[in-house]
């Protein structure tokens, strides 16, 4: 497993957060597509995160002020 971190500067109305990173685990799991999804779920709900949904994402920019927000990706890209 690889650990990468940055942090996002602000984008206009998007504040982003100047101290708290994005913290990326490169190959954090290991499995086939539907049980990489399984395990996912189970590793957030082990943490106190309740998984919402599968197989997408907002296409629009968001934020939320108050809570945080964690995403599995298994295969595939995404710009954050």
């Amino acid at each position: 497993m690889k650990i990468e971190s940055f942090l996002l500067s602000e984008k206009g109305w998007v504040p982003n957060n100047s101290r708290l990173p994005v913290v990326f685990y490169r190959g954090a799991l290991v499995g086939d597509a539907n049980g990489l999804a399984d395990q996912f779920e189970a590793l957030f709900e082990g943490h106190g995160g309740s998984p919402d949904w599968r197989d997408s994402v907002f296409d629009y920019h968001h934020y939320h002020s108050i809570a945080y927000e964690a995403l599995g990706f298994f295969a595939g890209e995404a710009t954050l």
